[in-house]
C-alpha cells in the first residue's frame, strides 16, 4: 500500500481531488490512503445516495460525520426518481456529471474512482459476453480523460481480498451493500457465480487480469495508431462526405478495414452487422451503389471512391424561367447573371461564361429523360454531324458524383429541350 500512497502523492501532487466514496470497503479504503499521502485541503469527498436501500441514510450520516471529524470537505448528491428499467446506466452518468461539476467547482484536476481488479475482471466478462471492441475486453484503464479532468484509479492492480485485508488491518469502517448479492443484474451474477469458478482454476487470476488489461491496452493503442495513419493518409473528411478509394482500403485485412469504419462512423453508432453490410458493399463487383445506411447516412460507391454522405439525400426541385437581364440567386451559393447574349454562372470559386443564350430560358434541375443535341466532328474529313444524348449519359462519362447529381441544373430553351448543363456543357 505504501506504493499506492506514493503513487497518488507523486500524480495528484498539489492539485485538488475528488475522491467518490460509496462507504462501501474499496471506496473508503481509497480515502484512507489519499488521507495518508495528500494535505486535508486538497480533498473533497463525493458522496451520492441513490435513495433505492433504507441503509443509504445511514451510511450518509456515517461519511458526513468522518469528513466532519477528520475535517475534511464532504457533498452529497441525492439522485431521485431512478425507478428505470436502465437504472445502472442513468445512476452511473448521473454519478459522473456530479463529480465533473465539482471537479469544475473546486478547479480539481484529478476525480479518483475506487475500481479495483476484481472490478476489472467482472468488467472484461461482461464485455466478453455483450461483445466489445478489443480496447473494450481490455477493461478498465487506470488513468483516463474525462473532458478536461483526469480519472485515476490507484487501486486497479489491487484484489477485493487484498483491499478488505487492509481495512481490516487498518481498523477502516465500511459499509456493504446487500444489492450486491442479488442476481438481477449480469456483474452481480459474474461476480457470484462465475469469478469463484475462475479463482477455484487459477488462484493466480488476479495477476493474469492484470496481465491481461496491460497486454490488450498496449495493443489497442498500436491498433489505434495504425486506424489514425490510415485515415490521415487514405481518407478524405469534409463536413458532409467521408471518402477514401476502395482499391487504399481493400490494402487493409478484415480486422482493420472493420476498426477503420467502426472509427469513421462512430458518431453513429453502427452494429458490426451493419458493418459487415457495408464492408461487402465495399467488396461488391458492382461498380455503382447508393445504399442508405441510416436516415442521415448514406453510402454511394462510384468511379472506384466510397463515399459516405453525412446528411439525408434529397433530390432537389428548382424551375425558374429568366426574361430579362440580371442576377439571379438559384441554390444554395449558386448565381447566374445574364447580360445581353452571354450567361454568367458563378458557383463557389467557379466561374464560366456561356455565349450566345437566348431570352427567355429557364434553369431547372435535370429530369428523368432528360437528352442533349451534341456536334461530332469527324477527325478525318472534319465533317460536323449531330445527335442526342442522354444527360445521365453525359454525367455518368465526365464522372460527376452522386451528390453533385442531385443538385445538377440545366437550362432550356422555349421548348423544353436542354442547351446547357451548368457548370458542364453546352449543346
Amino acid at each position: 500500500m505504501n506504493n499506492i500512497i506514493l503513487n497518488i502523492k507523486n500524480k495528484v501532487k498539489d492539485s485538488k481531488v475528488i475522491i467518490a466514496c460509496s462507504t462501501g470497503v474499496d471506496s473508503c479504503v481509497l480515502l484512507d490512503l489519499c488521507i495518508k499521502a495528500l494535505d486535508k485541503s486538497q480533498i473533497i469527498i463525493a458522496h451520492v445516495n441513490h435513495g433505492v436501500r433504507k441503509e443509504s441514510e445511514i451510511e450518509e450520516a456515517y461519511i458526513k460525520k468522518f469528513s466532519e471529524e477528520n475535517n475534511l470537505t464532504c457533498i452529497i448528491e441525492h439522485l431521485e426518481n431512478l425507478n428505470s428499467s436502465n437504472f445502472e446506466m442513468i445512476a452511473r452518468t448521473k454519478r459522473y456529471n456530479f463529480f465533473l461539476n465539482l471537479a469544475e467547482k473546486y478547479n480539481a484536476k484529478y476525480i479518483l474512482l475506487a475500481h479495483h481488479a476484481n472490478d476489472n475482471l467482472e468488467t472484461m466478462l461482461m464485455r466478453f459476453i455483450k461483445q466489445s471492441s478489443l480496447k473494450g475486453y481490455a477493461g478498465i484503464e487506470e488513468e483516463t480523460k474525462f473532458k478536461e479532468y483526469t480519472i485515476y484509479r490507484p487501486l486497479l492492480k489491487l484484489s477485493r481480498l487484498e483491499i478488505e485485508e487492509y481495512a481490516n488491518n487498518n481498523n477502516i469502517k465500511y459499509f456493504t451493500d446487500k444489492t450486491n448479492n442479488e442476481y438481477d443484474h449480469l456483474r452481480n451474477r459474474i461476480r457470484l457465480d462465475i469469478v469463484p469458478l475462475l479463482l477455484k482454476e487459477n488462484p493466480s487470476l488476479i495477476d493474469a487480469v492484470n496481465y491481461y488489461n496491460e497486454s490488450l491496452l498496449g495493443a489497442s493503442l498500436l491498433l489505434e495508431e495504425t486506424v489514425n495513419n490510415f485515415i490521415l493518409n487514405s481518407v478524405l473528411i469534409s463536413k458532409d462526405t467521408i471518402k477514401f478509394r476502395i482499391k487504399d482500403i481493400l490494402t487493409l485485412n478484415d480486422y482493420l478495414l472493420k476498426e477503420v469504419l467502426f472509427t469513421l462512423l462512430k458518431p453513429y453508432n453502427l452494429s458490426i452487422l451493419q458493418i459487415n453490410e457495408i464492408i461487402k458493399i465495399i467488396k461488391s463487383d458492382k461498380q455503382k451503389i447508393v445504399s442508405p445506411i441510416l436516415e442521415n447516412l448514406n453510402l454511394v460507391k462510384e468511379y472506384g471512391n466510397c463515399i459516405f454522405i453525412k446528411k439525408q439525400l434529397k433530390e432537389l426541385k428548382f424551375n425558374q424561367k429568366i426574361e430579362a437581364e440580371g442576377t439571379y440567386n438559384l441554390l444554395d451559393d449558386i448565381k447566374l447573371t445574364v447580360n445581353k447574349n452571354n450567361c454568367y454562372f458563378t458557383t463557389g470559386n467557379t466561374f464560366l461564361c456561356y455565349n450566345n443564350i437566348s431570352i427567355p430560358f429557364t434553369v431547372r434541375t435535370r429530369k428523368d429523360g432528360d437528352k442533349m443535341l451534341r456536334k461530332r466532328i469527324n477527325k478525318k474529313t472534319k465533317e460536323v454531324s449531330y445527335y442526342t444524348q442522354k444527360v445521365s449519359d453525359i454525367l455518368t462519362n465526365k464522372k460527376v458524383s452522386y451528390l453533385d447529381r442531385l443538385n445538377t441544373l440545366v437550362i432550356t430553351n422555349e421548348l423544353d429541350e436542354v442547351v446547357i448543363i451548368l457548370g458542364l456543357t453546352i449543346s
